[in-house]
């Protein structure tokens, strides 16, 4: 027999579920009905482990091989996710994607996690405002999300031409707090980060330490407590740019994320364009970088203080690196 594609299989589970549960319309309908496809993949999970001879006090030769049962076992948890597949609008291609993304972030994980050691100089090195435009993909997909938005944000970009770029705020944009919070959610929710431009020289810097053996270690607060499809969407997008890279760290502490995982020893330097993260970086005896490309002139190379330089270009820190 011909094996159906998931197309059709998703089809028939449909089809087949309507006898029971209406389309869900609102997220009130789909919690319900995600409970009790929950419950009952709950219970064939069950259903499988005693098909097992899994508890540890029971004697051997108390179960069976049954391998029959076990396959009927898996076909009906593999229906019951189907079930909450659908619930949820997630379709055949879209969960292979999904599939394949999130095994991307299961290796890259493993990686971090056991990783031990570091062998040869690394670099630390920020992603948002640093590697990715955070500041203009931001505003562009708001521009296009919230057409009301766009003569404000051209205005706040206009003002803020060839200077340092403030982190705006609800009131740069005339909104309620609540509003801004719901854009912001939008933009994280929607795989607005998937589609930032590119800084420009940040590939061909990254191309430049890789040249000379460095590490790179990517450290950055996005907030992928709050949203796991970030970790996704970051490796994706570093994926979909050809940027080289080792490891992908998240902290809202980057300074004590590198002491804690004990490779201040190897770090050369630091990037980023945080003032306050770099600073603290820096008084922890780390050359760092603070990138603001807006910044040209004196301030390219400029000692803030110990350990903390101002640079607005890629090519300044392999200048000040490897004189080059």
């Amino acid at each position: 027999m011909k094996s159906r594609d998931l197309g059709e299989i998703w089809d028939d589970q449909l089809s087949f579920n309507r006898n029971f549960f209406p389309a869900p319309i609102t997220f009130d309908d789909r919690s319900k009905q995600t409970k009790e496809y929950a419950l009952h993949l709950i219970s064939e999970v069950d259903e499988l482990l005693r098909q097992t001879a899994w508890k540890m006090h029971r004697g051997k030769g108390t179960v069976q091989e049954n391998r029959a049962a076990v396959k009927d076992e898996l076909t009906d948890i593999f229906k019951y996710w189907i079930s909450l597949c659908i619930v949820w609008g997630v379709s055949p291609e879209s969960a292979l994607d999904d599939y394949w993304r999130k095994s991307m972030v299961v290796r890259q994980r493993y990686a971090e996690e056991y990783m031990m050691s570091l062998e040869g100089p690394s670099a630390i090195i920020d992603i948002d405002n640093v590697l990715a435009d955070y500041t203009t993909g931001f505003l562009d997909w708001c521009s296009k999300e919230y057409p009301q938005m766009k003569v404000l944000i051209q205005s706040f970009m206009l003002t803020h031409k060839g200077a340092e770029m403030p982190y705006f705020m609800a009131t740069d944009f005339h909104l309620d707090e609540g509003v801004w919070q719901e854009v912001k959610h939008r933009f994280r929710t929607s795989g607005g980060k998937l589609n930032l431009p590119v800084i420009e020289g940040a590939k061909e810097f990254l191309h430049a330490l890789k040249e000379r053996d460095m590490k790179i270690i990517l450290l950055t607060s996005r907030p992928i407590d709050r949203y796991p499809n970030i970790y996704t969407d970051t490796l994706e997008w570093l994926q979909k740019n050809e940027l080289p890279y080792d490891f992908v760290w998240w902290s809202t502490e980057k300074h004590e994320a590198i002491l804690m995982k004990g490779i201040r020893h190897s770090v050369r330097f630091a990037v980023d364009d945080n003032f306050e993260y770099a600073i603290k970086m820096a008084h922890c005896s780390i050359r760092t970088y603070l990138m603001q490309p807006r910044f040209i002139g004196d301030n390219n190379g400029r000692v803030i203080e110990p350990n903390l330089l101002s640079v607005s270009t890629f090519k300044r820190i392999l200048e000040l690196e490897f004189n080059i």
